[in-house]
């Protein structure tokens, strides 16, 4: 198993061109699952890749659940799992990824939160109206609350794109 982890880890550092963030994710993820599928299977010594099967992989996902794991490092861990069999069957190593049937623990979706009418207008009056910059920050403040706008919209928008006597954008 160790080989296999090197040999993915090298491929993604060499020619994936991951962060190193990513790669430290990865790389702590992988000898995580590598501990625990060791342990798993306590009478296969050393552990191959061909020995860890979807049970292996779905129990690993429950123990990642008891120890407290958020959601989304859950299936950021599944992830490198997933992958690193996606290598290992591309390498010939093994012949199924044991975890390509294992869904994905779902996030919380969690809603935005909004601002309240006082911290608008604090957020409206904050720009200078004295200086050039800050009635600019203010007009942009404005159209961005009153149309909804995200603000790559807003800043793709053009002179042409503005109607001033329909008041349209």
């Amino acid at each position: 198993m160790r080989q296999i982890l090197v040999a993915f880890l090298d491929h993604l550092r060499l020619e994936r061109n991951l962060s190193e963030h990513t790669l430290r994710a990865y790389s702590g993820d992988l000898e995580r699952f590598a501990v625990f599928a060791a342990q798993y299977h306590a009478g296969t010594q050393p552990l191959r890749p061909a020995d860890v099967e979807p049970a292996t992989v779905r129990a690993f996902v429950v123990h990642l659940q008891e120890t407290g794991l958020s959601r989304k490092s859950q299936g950021r861990a599944l992830s490198a799992i997933r992958s690193l069999f996606r290598y290992a069957c591309r390498e010939g190593v093994v012949s199924a990824n044991p975890a390509q049937g294992i869904p994905t623990p779902k996030a919380p979706q969690l809603l935005a939160r909004h601002l309240r009418p006082a911290e608008i207008e604090r957020l409206l009056e904050a720009p200078s109206r004295d200086e050039p910059l800050g009635r600019r920050d203010r007009v942009v403040l404005e159209l961005l609350y009153a149309s909804g706008l995200r603000v790559g919209e807003l800043v793709g928008i053009d002179w042409q794109d503005i109607d001033l006597g329909a008041r349209l954008v």
